[in-house]
């Protein structure tokens, strides 16, 4: 019942109109939709297509163009369909040696900009 509740509550924010002013939907997660394409196969890292399939399509409905989410402990990024996957390596562990770090996102009328920032090599 949990995933049909929070499916229901995703749909009821995501169509509700965007503000005056905003121009942008983000969805912030855990796990990211995929890390490559939107109709590659299940992995430890992506969603699972039966999961996957149906916020796709919710996401392209209610015109969402970002998405940010952790997950892979790497940075990886992908877009696919319009939207805009990103997942960021952690500030802890990475894996395949990547330097741990933060990704600053910046909004603005006219884009979504996002940098990720490595720590410095000597004090992680």
């Amino acid at each position: 019942d949990e995933y049909s509740r929070q499916m229901e509550w995703l749909d009821s924010e995501l169509c509700s109109p965007l503000p005056s002013g905003v121009s942008h939907r983000i969805v912030l997660s855990h796990h990211p939709l995929f890390v490559e394409r939107a109709d590659e196969e299940n992995d430890v890292y992506n969603l699972p297509m039966e999961r996957r399939a149906p916020l796709l399509e919710m996401f392209e409905r209610y015109g969402v163009n970002s998405m940010f989410a952790g997950h892979t402990h790497l940075d990886i990024i992908a877009k696919d369909r319009g939207i805009e996957v990103v997942a960021s390596a952690s500030i802890g562990y990475n894996r395949s040696g990547q330097l741990p770090g933060y990704r600053l996102v910046t909004v603005s009328d006219s884009s979504v900009k996002h940098e990720f920032h490595p720590l410095d090599a000597d004090k992680a």
